[in-house]
């Protein structure tokens, strides 16, 4: 791909993932553009991609980065990590000769950071390596999900026994997480998500989103230690899952300093397990769920290396967890085949949202 001048303002994903993106240089810091993220940065007007980490490692295949060249969007990984500082929100950029310029007070143009871009060469070569690495990364990754599924059979039987009997009623329960970009499927959803009136789970760091997004937290599950009063939602319950490694009192007493009360619940492998575990405790509802890895690509994408106490769970409520991403398809491409709303027809409401 041969790129000359590019220039543009830079704005970094995180700060509003909602804003315009025409004529800007996105700026992320995100380890794989795997196809996750796509939906995410797929934007028109995109002047380039600055990435803070490996766009592409070449540890495991996928087609984020070759995707992005082919629509005309170059990608480029900062060659100084520490640089991704220095790339300031709103400032007018340049990149050239690959290099990233930004405009000073002055007007004038100032060398920020080295940049390496992608090229089908390069992408050609890392796919290569991917696929000579894929047989031994997934005899790994699949030998890793069953040593955890397996230590964690027995807590998470004695878990679900305890979740069943203090779970009420058929309410619907959603679960918003962290996510690599899956925002705009809970923007999509969210009229319909609105109609079922679930009870609502946000973990941690992904409540932010959640509240400008205009869904307010029944409860917000995870570790607080550097959260500030002003990022919880009030009205909220505090839980903390309990863990062996000090996270759970490090969050207690943050949250006694901040004077907010909160409650603990078992922990279960990571938090969104846990986030399952303890919605099944509140109600037999089906459970919408933003995020979640289900493959190994995912995983590996989320810097995970098994997916052992998630695949007790999928195994467990199986078509009980619906994938907000698979709603947000749905309302964006509505089938005229009835049946492929099968899955929701318990809720009426939403069915009825589709059809209109």
């Amino acid at each position: 791909m041969r790129i000359g001048s590019i220039e543009g303002k830079i704005h970094h994903l995180e700060f509003e993932w909602k804003a315009s993106y025409k004529g800007k240089i996105i700026v992320v810091h995100l380890e794989d553009l795997s196809h996750l993220h796509l939906q995410q940065l797929w934007k028109k007007g995109i002047k380039a991609i600055v990435n803070g980490k490996t766009s592409m490692t070449g540890n495991f295949d996928h087609h984020g980065v070759e995707r992005f060249l082919e629509a005309g969007i170059p990608v480029f990984d900062l060659q100084a990590k520490q640089d991704f500082y220095k790339l300031h929100q709103g400032r007018q950029a340049r990149i050239t000769n690959q290099s990233l310029y930004m405009r000073n007070g002055d007007g004038k143009w100032k060398r920020m950071a080295a940049l390496k871009g992608y090229d089908p060469e390069r992408i050609d070569m890392l796919k290569a390596r991917a696929a000579s690495l894929r047989a031994d990364a997934f005899h790994r990754f699949f030998k890793n999900s069953l040593q955890e599924a397996e230590a964690q059979l027995d807590q998470f039987s004695k878990l679900m026994e305890k979740a069943a009997a203090t779970a009420t009623g058929r309410r619907p329960l959603l679960i918003i997480a962290p996510t690599n970009g899956d925002e705009r499927a809970l923007f999509i959803a969210k009229r319909y998500l609105k109609k079922i009136n679930p009870f609502i789970i946000v973990i941690d760091r992904a409540c932010q989103m959640a509240r400008k997004m205009g869904f307010y937290p029944d409860v917000i599950l995870g570790h607080f230690s550097y959260f500030q009063r002003e990022d919880l939602t009030e009205g909220a319950q505090l839980v903390v899952p309990l863990t062996h490694d000090g996270h759970d009192q490090a969050s207690i007493a943050w949250l006694e300093q901040l004077q907010l009360t909160s409650t603990t619940c078992e922990g279960f492998a990571g938090v969104e397990e846990t986030a399952i575990l303890y919605a099944r405790s509140v109600s037999d509802g089906t459970i919408f769920m933003l995020s979640g890895a289900k493959s190994m690509e995912e995983a590996m994408a989320q810097g995970k290396t098994d997916i052992g106490g998630l695949s007790l769970i999928q195994l467990w409520f199986g078509s009980e967890i619906v994938d907000v991403k698979d709603v947000a398809k749905l309302i964006e491409a509505p089938s005229s085949n009835g049946d492929r709303l099968d899955w929701l027809g318990r809720y009426q409401a939403l069915v009825d949202g589709f059809k209109r």
